[in-house]
């Protein structure tokens, strides 16, 4: 790998064995000119876009490629697997999403506090719902030219969310958003690079948020911050907490 050159990479182990997980990295320029940790943006893909002509052709600005490892997973042929983890029995959209993730920090000096997902189009929903699902991994979400929304906001309450060029689904979502208090949610017409970039690299993770909400899956996820639940019975579902720390009163 050299820094400024896009690499497709490989991995078949684990629940990759069968059908190899395919995804493609972009060192910063100044990588190896200065010490890390480093920004990593974990950068989803349009529908029938590889992961290397992705990185190539949506992500231009040079400050950001000088300043962060961008990586980007391939997703599965089916848009609506993209935001799941499993699909029957095969690893889906968010596997792949957390894998090229565990693969990035093990291989580089990543900062923790300052890792990023950003989808495009289709890829908008999946990283949402990477939010959800996982919001202790991530500084922040945002979603290009991308009409995305999801059902299940709650767990977003602490997690700052940026769409670019959005439409109505998106503009449903970030007002269901604020009608529940959440103040780091926003959506921008521009869809120039720069300003994205700028709000990029100046999100840091939240490791600690005093109020937490945590909705159950089926029977995942089960973890939220420094929060976790026992998993629930997959037909039962709708369980939730809200928990509040009291510094205060320790």
């Amino acid at each position: 790998l050299r820094p400024g050159n896009v690499r497709k990479l490989e991995y078949a182990d684990g629940s990759f064995a069968r059908e190899p997980l395919q995804y493609a990295v972009r060192l910063p320029l100044d990588f190896g000119k200065r010490e890390g940790p480093w920004p990593l943006v974990l950068t989803l893909p349009e529908e029938g876009e590889a992961p290397e002509r992705h990185l190539r052709d949506r992500w231009q600005d040079r400050e950001l490629l000088s300043q962060a490892i961008l990586v980007s997973p391939a997703m599965p042929e089916d848009p609506a697997a993209w935001g799941q983890v499993v699909v029957l029995g095969q690893p889906g959209g968010l596997a792949r999403v957390m894998t090229t993730l565990r693969l990035c920090t093990e291989a580089f000096e990543v900062d923790p506090d300052r890792v990023l997902c950003v989808g495009t189009g289709v890829g908008g929903v999946a990283a949402l719902e990477a939010g959800r699902q996982f919001p202790q991994s991530f500084a922040g979400i945002a979603c290009r030219a991308s009409d995305a929304g999801i059902d299940q906001v709650d767990v977003l309450c602490n997690m700052p969310i940026r769409i670019t060029v959005g439409g109505p689904t998106a503009e449903a979502f970030v007002k269901v958003c604020a009608d529940k208090g959440f103040e780091s949610v926003s959506i921008d017409p521009d869809p120039d690079e720069a300003p994205l970039r700028k709000w990029l690299l100046e999100q840091r993770r939240m490791a600690y948020p005093e109020r937490v909400r945590v909705v159950a899956g089926k029977p995942f996820p089960t973890r939220c911050y420094w929060v976790g639940i026992a998993p629930i019975d997959p037909w039962t579902g709708g369980a939730y907490a809200r928990v509040r720390l009291h510094p205060e009163s320790n």
